[in-house]
């Protein structure tokens, strides 16, 4: 009986299928290295917008994505958020396999259609067309068109060709069509690295970038905002919810944003003004009189978000906050500026991006809507004061990792101001924990401790108060994490918002800590706060590194010993310095069965280089060797 090549069959078999079907689809047409550390590959991407006036534009899109695996997933996803002010005209998709057969069409009515808003919003118009692929097998390909009508030109899209950490792109063209009376304005960041084509000419902006790879993530790296090439524009004349504007700078992009969209919104009831000059009546120290006006603001309102008004942007009336007792970032920012106002306080209305890790989003460059949140800024003779106005739980004058530490836009009177948030330095953003713990002679341990924390480091812990009992026993397990056999006797939590410090008392027990041998145990000096964060080792990193947020740890234990045993090797004290921080142990004998354990650990924020990576694992390495510093007890045979 013959033998048939089975490998042969499967070569005709494909071969003849890619013949049939649209060979840029098909996975084998993609270069291996753009599949190299991508979990999806844009094989194409076109974006077309047309800027017909100063009220409106059209975006036409095409886009083309392979997905790899599950992790790429999400760019196979198709979001098209709209409201009164933005329609979709058209939408469709194909879904191909991995050789470029199509196995599903998609029209409008397959795409779900829901609000875009959340829980905590009550009105909004937002809503958000969206159609989510459920694959079988990958790798598979999505491609869709979709063609977007606003009259609100006041956001022009950036053009992002590479869109995160672990993706490539094959092909990205961008174009801006837009009449002789509007003037672009634009800001290109990381394009050198890149294949990339500009072909702009008068009214026309037009970028191609072709082949770039993929870029791996990398812990301690900075934001991929920093790596990706990315270009973005601006308009000197636009619209926002039927509002005409004209700002080629910040001044004047400030000045008509309070122009159009704050003046007049401030008024408040005769009843609300008396009980706040009540309330400051006889205060004369101006930081406690603005305390006292945000506690007041903290304890009558509640964050609800309404995106009612321009498009969402224009804050509600001070007088409806008054009465109803809630708003949204930009109506209860304006209500406290209303307060203020009360008792002749200035304070400014300010725009900013907030979020962990985003302090780089706004470009103080190139004048333009860059914000997604509103914070109230109040400058002293003494110092600036920034109030958070959403939450009933954050201290007076705290900003924290959301909002700390960036540019940001106060919208005065008298026009824009780019301003700089409050920033923590490393030595204030401090967790000291002060205790003791006694060693019984069967290597269990009896422990309290008393934790204090401030600036960046109290953003780690107050939101500790709001834990039902399980969960604060859950998270001081974790805290504790190198503590084994844990059992959580007892926790006391005081929040100071006047000193803006957080204070938890823990007791617990644990078995079996220190390690018996014969007559010796094994006693590990530090229970409280050993450093684990030892970096990932890389053969060949790519990327800087960046310490986002620095940090002091200070911490004083008494140890208490067993009567019959005796100290028989003890480690010493150790100092380590780098330019990325310090770090020392001390220990000190009291008696004979007494110690106490000093520590402390300042780590620097900043950007270093990739080649610094290597030093700070270093760095963290000998911290955690160190950290993990015994001691030997010896049995006194004498008792």
């Amino acid at each position: 009986m013959k033998r048939i090549n089975l490998s042969l069959i499967l070569t005709f078999l494909i071969s003849s299928q890619l013949l049939s079907q649209n060979l840029d689809y098909s996975i084998l047409t993609i270069p291996d290295s753009l599949k190299t550390n991508a979990n999806a590959v844009i094989r194409y991407e076109n974006t077309s917008i047309d800027i017909l006036s100063q009220s409106r534009m059209n975006v036409k899109k095409e886009m083309v994505v392979t997905v790899l695996n599950k992790f790429g997933n999400g760019d196979g996803y198709i979001n098209l958020y709209y409201n009164n002010h933005k329609k979709i005209k058209s939408v469709g998709a194909r879904i191909y396999n991995a050789f470029g057969m199509e196995i599903k069409k998609i029209r409008q009515s397959d795409f779900k259609d829901v609000s875009a808003v959340g829980g905590s919003t009550l009105y909004s118009d937002s809503r958000v067309l969206y159609y989510e692929h459920i694959p079988v097998n990958y790798p598979y390909t999505i491609k869709y068109e979709y063609e977007t009508s606003t009259s609100n030109t006041a956001f022009i899209p950036d053009w992002l060709p590479i869109k995160h950490f672990y993706a490539s792109t094959e092909k990205s063209v961008f174009t801006i069509n837009y009449p002789g009376d509007i003037d672009i304005r634009l800001k290109e960041q990381n394009l050198g690295a890149y294949e990339i084509e500009n072909n702009s000419v008068d009214n026309n902006i037009s970028y191609t970038l072709k082949n770039a790879k993929a870029i791996e993530n990398e812990d301690l790296s900075p934001s991929f905002y920093l790596y990706g090439p990315h270009v973005k524009f601006a308009n000197n004349k636009f619209q926002l919810g039927g509002v005409p504007g004209a700002a080629s700078n910040w001044n004047e992009f400030g000045k008509w944003w309070y122009d159009e969209l704050l003046v007049g919104r401030n008024n408040i009831s005769v009843a609300t003004k008396n009980e706040i000059l009540n309330l400051v009546k006889n205060v004369d120290d101006t930081n406690e009189r603005i305390r006292r006006v945000y506690k007041y603001m903290q304890e009558k309102t509640r964050y609800i978000n309404v995106s009612i008004g321009i498009g969402g942007w224009e804050p509600m009336l001070a007088s409806e906050v008054d009465k109803l007792g809630y708003g949204d970032c930009k109506a209860l920012t304006n209500y406290t500026h209303a307060l203020l106002e009360t008792i002749d306080i200035p304070s400014y209305y300010t725009k900013i991006y907030a979020g962990e890790g985003e302090r780089n989003i706004m470009d103080k460059d190139l004048a333009s809507q860059q914000s997604n949140h509103v914070i109230l800024m109040v400058p002293t003779k003494k110092d600036t004061i920034w109030l958070e106005c959403t939450s009933q739980k954050v201290p007076f004058g705290y900003l924290g990792k959301f909002t700390d530490d960036r540019d940001a836009l106060a919208v005065t009177p008298e026009g824009g101001k780019v301003v700089h948030t409050k920033s923590y330095a490393d030595n204030d953003s401090k967790q000291v924990i002060t205790g003791e713990y006694t060693l019984m002679q069967n290597g269990d341990i009896s422990a309290k401790a008393n934790i204090v924390s401030s600036g960046v480091q109290y953003d780690n812990h107050y939101g500790i108060a709001d834990l039902d009992t399980k969960e604060k026993d859950s998270y001081y397990k974790e805290f504790f994490d190198n503590v084994n056999n844990m059992q959580i006797e007892g926790i006391e939590i005081k929040n100071n918002d006047l000193e803006t410090t957080f204070t938890e008392r823990i007791e617990f027990t644990a078995s079996n800590y220190a390690v018996n041998s014969g007559d010796r145990m094994l006693l590990r000096l530090n229970a409280f706060n050993v450093n684990q964060n030892v970096p990932k080792r890389y053969r060949n990193r790519k990327l800087a590194l960046e310490i986002q947020y620095g940090f002091l740890d200070i911490d004083e234990v008494i140890i208490n010993l067993p009567q019959n045993y005796q100290i028989d090797a003890m480690a010493t004290d150790k100092d380590v310095v780098s330019e990325f921080g310090t770090y020392a142990i001390k220990i000190e004998k009291i008696n004979e069965h007494q110690l106490k354990y000093h520590r402390e650990l300042l780590v620097k924020q900043g950007l270093y280089t990739v080649e610094d990576y290597e030093k700070y694992r270093a760095f963290r390495k000998k911290i955690n060797q160190l950290d993990n510093s015994k001691i030997v007890l010896i049995k006194n045979q004498t008792l």
